[in-house]
């Protein structure tokens, strides 16, 4: 989880990667957010800083680590495999009685309750099929490729990150007390903005939908605009379902 925020930071935007995806991408938004808002990455194993430890982890790990660092308002933001990680650790947190997020915002994700075909057609995939699949959405720099053995850590990181997303307990989850801000990508094969829909599913409370000109990691493409929402989220009166445009 990294140090301590500042003081004078009022709110925590806890960041959980993508499958296959480290933390350290989410520290530019700091210079994009105001000081208010301290982003904070929560780096998995086998990543990044933590390249040697096995890259398999548990909801509870995450929902403990939470648990421990946060000592104010916090909000809770998870890419991909991320944003099903974020919801099911709010879960874990809800059953433990645990304080929860302000909101929770999920991006380019599928809903815990619905059919992740796409997860599982990859964990049937061989590495250097795995592999490039990720290099056609952006998610890899060529040069990696000239690195075997780097690109084969990646392949596992990547391997054991789609498996989790595959192999969750399938069927309806219970809404949490807690709004939940969808964002989707215009142009994401993966996960359409239509289906980010069933999300609003997993809150009692207000849903909100905004839709990001970008694929599916449009979280390192269009860092200005998914910040610029997440600002938005920060002000939005309670309201129903609507979508909004990030450009």
């Amino acid at each position: 989880m990294g140090g301590a925020p500042p003081a004078d930071a009022e709110t925590v935007l806890y960041c959980l990667p993508n499958a296959g995806g480290g933390g350290t991408h989410y520290l530019s938004w700091r210079t994009l957010l105001p000081k208010s808002v301290w982003v904070q990455p929560v780096q998995l194993p086998g990543r990044e800083n933590r390249l040697a430890e096995d890259p398999r982890f548990e909801t509870g790990e995450v929902a403990d680590a939470l648990r421990e660092h946060a000592d104010r308002p916090y909000v809770l933001y998870g890419h991909s495999m991320g944003g099903v990680l974020a919801f099911e650790a709010a879960a874990e947190l809800a059953r433990r009685g645990a304080r929860l997020p302000e909101r929770i915002l999920v991006a380019a994700s599928p809903a815990p309750q619905a059919d992740a075909g796409w997860a599982r057609r990859w964990a049937g995939l061989s590495e250097q099929q795995l592999l490039d699949e990720v290099v056609a959405l952006g998610g890899v720099p060529r040069q990696v490729l000239e690195h075997p053995r780097l690109s084969r850590r990646i392949t596992k990181v990547l391997a054991s990150d789609v498996a989790w997303l595959a192999n969750r307990p399938a069927g309806p989850r219970t809404a949490l007390p807690v709004p939940i801000v969808a964002l989707a990508g215009e142009r994401d094969p993966l996960v359409r903005a239509e289906s980010m829909t069933d999300w609003a599913d997993c809150t009692s409370e207000h849903f909100r939908l905004h839709v990001i000109d970008g694929g599916h990691l449009f979280h390192t493409e269009r860092a200005d605009a998914v910040t610029s929402s997440i600002l938005q989220s920060f002000s939005a009166e309670r309201g129903d379902l609507h979508g909004v445009r990030g450009r």
